[in-house]
Formats: structure tokens, C-alpha cells, sequence
């Protein structure tokens, strides 16, 4: 006697998990291009006072840092 399924094991996950990291690393680079990183790294080196001189606190790093590209 033969036993049929239809079942199928999809290697999607796969495919998009790969797509999805690609994605991403493509981007961290592109935001290591612009020098963004490196000056996130340099505001966050900074004491409370030099950034309390220039108007910012640690949370607003990443906004004033990217304030070109998001709108907040």
C-alpha cells in the first residue's frame, strides 16, 4: 500500500532571513560611508557638560545626528 502526502517544507525562511541580514548590512555599511557611526561614537565620548553646550543630552544623539533623514 503507498502513503502520499502533500506537504512541502519550504526553504522561504531561509531565503528571506537571508535577504532581510543582507539588507541590513548593506545599510550599516552605507551608514559607516556617510561617517555617521563615527560621529555617534564621538558624541557619545563627550561629557554630559560638553553636550549639555551644545544643546544635546545622550537621547538626543541619534536625532541630531540623523536629523537629515528623519523628521522628529
Amino acid at each position: 500500500m503507498a502513503f502520499i502526502t502533500d506537504t512541502f517544507d519550504r526553504p522561504r525562511s531561509s531565503f528571506l532571513k537571508n535577504l532581510w541580514t543582507g539588507l541590513i548590512a548593506l545599510r550599516e555599511r552605507s551608514l559607516n560611508c556617510e561617517g555617521r557611526v563615527d560621529q555617534i561614537d564621538a558624541l557619545n565620548a563627550k561629557s554630559d557638560q560638553d553636550l549639555a553646550k551644545l544643546g544635546l543630552t545622550r537621547d538626543d544623539i541619534p536625532r541630531y545626528v540623523f536629523r537629515d533623514h528623519i523628521y522628529l
